[in-house]
């Protein structure tokens, strides 16, 4: 009787655990369409040089999405994105329902600046560190540029790597105005 006891413990064991392994790597290589955005709070860094404590899902208000673009000063398929993410926030239709928030993944905060400051006219959006690599860790970034758009229930909608050409625009486009 005992040993039946036992072995019933052991085998509930191991089928939880099972399960319980198989719910947390079902999602480990990255973050996907569906799943919950992590609301991290980093360092955004404000037009006038100033930086706050904010989450990288904080837009104004009556903004129904957030766009997150992870990117690195080094990475040219990144510097190439600038311009069409300028595009995107100075669309007004675009920006009347839309928070877009650049994330940099460099860990040399000073070397951001220097970009950010020869860049600022490409870069009017939201900008963040990730000094740290904490939002990376938590989106699984494993390459850049990474986008992502997050509903108003902080569900990820669209994803998309690399840079962006017309037709990226006009999926971006059409997500965000639905």
């Amino acid at each position: 009787m005992k040993i039946k006891k036992l072995l019933a413990i052991v085998l509930s064991v191991v089928i939880s655990v099972t399960v319980s392994s198989m719910l947390l790597t079902s999602n480990v290589f990255s973050t996907e369409v569906g799943d919950k955005a992590a609301a991290i709070i980093l360092d955004d860094i404000q037009a006038s040089g100033d930086i706050i404590k904010q989450s990288i899902l904080s837009k104004a208000e009556g903004k129904k999405y957030i766009l997150l673009e992870f990117m690195s000063i080094t990475c040219g398929p990144c510097v190439g994105n600038l311009p069409n993410l300028q595009k995107l926030n100075n669309d007004r239709d675009l920006s009347a329902v839309a928070e877009i928030r650049m994330i940099s993944i460099d860990r040399n905060q000073k070397l951001v600046m220097d970009f950010l400051n020869k860049n600022r006219s490409k870069i009017d959006y939201s900008f963040s560190l990730d000094l740290l690599r904490e939002a990376m860790k938590a989106y699984k970034i494993t390459a850049t540029p990474t986008t992502f758009i997050v509903d108003e229930n902080g569900i990820v909608i669209y994803k998309h790597l690399g840079s962006y050409d017309e037709e990226i625009m006009s999926e971006i486009k059409d997500v965000l105005l639905k």
